[in-house]
């Protein structure tokens, strides 16, 4: 056998692996998938009631794992229903808002609030109030005067909750919001 057609059988031999292992990975991850999403259609049971993410939600925010959900009446007096949802990539923790009554829905980072600081206002101006509330920087972007903050717990409402305890110290803040997901 000459050394060329070694190094023929060699490439060959090569590239169906290649393609063999890759068709492998690539049906184990499609099944994966397949599995979540269905696990995600299903209804979920929440106390006595049972509840289904909104049908008008993409198919991307179907494909997480179920953290919890329940519902709340928000500062308005409006009923929502919340889930939890929790991501392999991108944003690791969502929470996703229905408001029952538009019939309508948010999808927010579940961890963290976004804040716009007033002009010449520093995020070390914030230091004392995060260490009252337990909280943490995120990130912090000067040029911007934007700053990303952890959140106050894990529950349901914590994001309410976190915006709500940032209000003694609104001299300090222009705006602050959860961070939301453009939903598209």
């Amino acid at each position: 056998m000459k050394q060329t057609d070694r190094i023929v059988i060699f490439i060959i031999g090569f590239t169906i692996g290649t393609l063999l292992v890759s068709l492998y990975l690539e049906n184990k991850s499609t099944k994966k998938e397949q599995e979540e999403v269905i696990a995600m259609n299903s209804l979920f049971e929440i106390g006595e009631e049972v509840r289904q993410l909104p049908k008008s939600l993409p198919d991307v925010f179907l494909k997480g794992s179920l953290i919890d959900s329940g519902t709340v009446i928000n500062s308005d007096g409006e009923e929502e229903n919340i889930w939890i949802m929790e991501y392999k990539s991108s944003y690791p923790f969502v929470r996703i808002v229905e408001n029952v009554s538009e019939e309508t829905f948010e999808v927010m980072a579940a961890d963290q609030i976004l804040i716009h600081l007033r002009e010449s206002v520093d995020v070390t101006d914030f230091q004392p109030m995060f260490d009252a509330l337990g909280l943490n920087v995120r990130m912090f972007n000067r040029d911007r005067n934007i700053m990303v903050i952890s959140i106050l717990n894990r529950e349901l409402d914590a994001i309410p909750q976190t915006l709500k305890a940032l209000a003694p110290w609104e001299n300090l803040i222009d705006s602050a919001s959860p961070d939301y997901i453009k939903v598209k």
